[in-house]
C-alpha cells in the first residue's frame, strides 16, 4: 500500500490518519479526517484511530459502533471504513463525510457511497454496503485536503499502479488542509 500524509502548511498537528489492518485473509482500510485542523482535529483523529485499532478484531459493524460512541462528545470526523473479505470475494464499506473511496479496475472506477455529515456528531444507521470484489482492483481513498480529481487525471488511473497514483495525486495537494491519500492493490496484498 502506498501513502501520502501531510499536515496543513504552517501547522504541526495533522488531523488526518489512516489504518491498514490485516485480519487473517481480511484487510481493513480506514481513512479519518478530524473536523477542522490543528491540535483539536488531531486529538479526535487520534482517539478514533486508537479505538479502531483496539477493537479491530471485532466485526466491522461493532468497530463502527464502538468508535462512534468513543467520539460522540467531540467535534467528530469524516471517516471511511473499507473491509476486504477475500474468502467471500466481497467489499464491505461504511462512510460518513467527505472522504472519497474509489475501486479502480482496468475498465472502471466505482465510487463508494458516503453519508453526508460528521461521524460522532450524531448517530447514523450503520448499514454496511456490499460489493463483489472485482479482479485486478485497486482501492484509492483520500481526504478533502485533495480536491476532486479532474476528469483527465481520473481517466489515467486505470493504467497506473498505486505508487504512480500517489505520486500524481500528491502533486495536486496545495497545502491548505491536512491530506491523506492511500492506494493499494486489493487482489495481491
Amino acid at each position: 500500500m502506498e501513502v501520502f500524509l501531510k499536515h496543513k502548511k504552517k501547522e504541526i498537528y495533522c488531523g488526518d490518519k489512516y489504518l491498514f489492518i490485516t485480519l487473517g485473509s481480511d484487510q481493513l482500510y480506514v481513512v479519518i479526517d478530524g473536523i477542522g485542523h490543528g491540535e483539536d482535529a488531531s486529538k479526535v483523529a487520534n482517539l478514533t484511530y486508537q479505538t479502531i485499532k483496539q477493537y479491530s478484531d471485532q466485526p466491522l459493524k461493532s468497530i463502527i459502533q464502538t468508535c462512534e460512541k468513543a467520539i460522540e462528545k467531540t467535534r467528530g470526523v469524516a471517516i471511511s471504513f473499507v473491509l476486504i473479505k477475500k474468502t467471500e470475494q466481497k467489499i464491505f464499506y461504511f462512510s460518513v463525510g467527505n472522504i472519497e473511496s474509489l475501486i479502480i479496475t482496468p475498465t472502471s472506477i466505482h465510487q463508494l457511497k458516503t453519508i453526508p455529515g460528521i461521524f460522532g456528531a450524531q448517530l447514523y444507521p450503520i448499514e454496511l454496503q456490499v460489493l463483489s470484489l472485482p479482479k485486478d482492483a485497486k482501492l484509492l481513498m483520500y481526504t478533502d485536503g485533495l480536491k476532486k480529481i479532474n476528469v483527465n487525471i481520473r481517466q489515467q488511473l486505470y493504467n497506473m499502479n498505486p505508487r504512480h497514483i500517489i505520486q500524481v495525486l500528491s502533486k495536486l495537494w496545495c497545502g491548505n488542509d491536512d491530506v491523506c491519500i492511500i492506494c493499494g492493490e486489493l487482489n495481491d496484498e
